[in-house]
């Protein structure tokens, strides 16, 4: 977008704000990994839980809880994004949350560090010099100027997936 400012002396002063068409304003749960903010779309968002509230397993080596009758498997962020900056902290650490989303007929708990609360964002787009970043749709800047990166639920999950079956790293 775009801000002109125009001023006359003695009669007053115009602001006009020119928005894209396209800007997308997106409600979501924000959440924390170590130093670094995601947001996660809200339509994504089936419930969030603490770890102290339940007891991980392991089935088949994927780490799940078995929440509301049903087996979720656990997508554990840090692992996930393999950011040699965030410090390995144990998946049963009771200060760190489980958001439980969903995809289709898939569910999966992403496990962030610290959930910081709901906020609408604007999305913006990733530079193409990036590429394409599994399980992340684009940016946004936050009110007191972070960059948090929006998470492309659809997309994480089939990364982790394959992940999972070996066909990617």
């Amino acid at each position: 977008g775009a801000v002109e400012v125009e001023s006359a002396l003695g009669k007053g002063t115009t602001f006009r704000v020119t928005l894209p068409l396209t800007l997308a304003i997106v409600d979501t749960m924000l959440v924390q990994l170590s130093n670094g903010v995601f947001a996660i779309p809200l339509t994504s968002i089936n419930d969030v839980l603490y770890l102290s509230e339940v007891q991980v397993s392991t089935l088949t080596g994927q780490q799940a809880i078995r929440w509301r009758g049903s087996v979720l498997p656990l997508i554990d962020l840090k692992k996930f994004f393999a950011d040699p900056r965030m410090p390995n902290v144990d998946l049963n650490d009771a200060k760190r949350a489980i958001v439980s989303v969903a995809w289709g007929k898939q569910k999966s708990g992403l496990v962030v560090d610290k959930i910081i609360g709901k906020q609408g964002i604007v999305v913006k787009s990733l530079s193409r010099i990036m590429g394409e970043l599994p399980g992340i749709s684009g940016g946004t800047i936050l009110g007191d100027g972070r960059i948090a990166l929006i998470i492309d639920v659809p997309s994480l999950m089939n990364a982790a997936l394959r992940a999972r079956r070996g066909s990617i790293t």
